[in-house]
């Protein structure tokens, strides 16, 4: 494993490793395999461990269609009882 890969891998396992990198490509909103912008250490621990680019990129994948998931779910919401509310307002005007 090369030096500058080690900064953020000790004492943790390969899986929480890659686990980091999902998290940190998550939080930027970027393709976890896409090196622009990666931390070299990153990118450097990938290059080293190519059998985890397939769990990396799933487990990206299932966060991020989480993450749209609930916004469309909380997006619904927000309409419905915004919706709601606005026939709330009209049967009072009604009564």
């Amino acid at each position: 494993m090369n030096n500058l890969s080690n900064n953020k891998d000790r004492g943790i396992t390969e899986r929480e490793r890659a686990d980091q990198i999902v998290s940190s490509a998550h939080e930027t909103g970027r393709n976890p395999l896409d090196t622009a912008g990666m931390d070299t250490d990153d990118e450097i621990w990938i290059s080293d461990n190519p059998d985890y680019e397939g769990y990396i990129i799933q487990e990206w994948k299932d966060k991020k269609d989480k993450k749209d998931k609930d916004k469309k779910d909380k997006d619904k919401k927000d309409k419905d009882k915004k919706d709601k509310d606005k026939k709330d307002k009209k049967d009072k005007k009604i009564h």
